[in-house]
C-alpha cells in the first residue's frame, strides 16, 4: 500500500516514471490486486502509454473471468485516464448498483477530476447522498 501511496503522490506531481515505477513496485508484491492495476493503468494513460492502459483493463477483465472479484471503482480508474468518460460511468454505475463502499472513499480522489464537470458524476454524488 505503501508503494501505490507513493505512487498516487508522483502521479499529482507529473512524475509519470517515478509513479510508474512504485505502482509496479507494489504489483510485485500483489499481482492481481485490481486497485494497484487500476492506479497503474490510470498513471500509463497519463503519462501517454495508452496500449499498456489497454493492457490493464485487459488484465482486470481476464482476473474477473476466473471468478475473481474486480472492483468496479478501480477498472472506473483507468478509463477515467483514457478520457472514456462513458466507461468511467459505466463501471461507477455498476459499483453504485453493487452498493461499492469504494465510491465513498474515491469520490474526492483526483482520478476522477476529469469527470468532476460531467454532469453524471454530480448525479452520482447525489443518489450516494454525499451532495444536498
Amino acid at each position: 500500500m505503501t508503494h501505490s501511496t507513493l505512487g498516487l503522490v508522483y502521479e499529482q506531481q507529473g512524475k509519470w516514471p517515478e509513479a510508474l515505477a512504485e505502482f509496479n513496485e507494489s504489483r510485485c508484491a500483489d499481482p492481481k490486486q485490481p486497485f494497484t492495476l487500476g492506479h497503474l493503468g490510470h498513471a500509463y494513460a497519463l503519462a501517454g502509454q495508452r496500449g499498456e492502459a489497454l493492457r490493464m483493463l485487459a488484465e482486470m477483465k481476464s482476473i474477473a473471468a476466473q471468478d475473481t472479484y474486480v472492483d468496479p471503482v478501480a477498472v472506473a480508474f483507468v478509463h477515467a485516464g483514457l478520457g472514456d468518460k462513458d466507461g468511467a460511468f459505466a463501471e461507477l454505475e455498476q459499483a453504485y448498483q453493487a452498493r461499492d463502499e469504494n465510491l465513498i472513499h474515491y469520490k474526492d480522489a483526483p482520478l476522477f477530476d476529469g469527470l468532476r464537470a460531467d454532469p453524471r458524476f454530480a448525479d452520482l454524488l447525489r443518489r450516494l447522498r454525499l451532495t444536498p
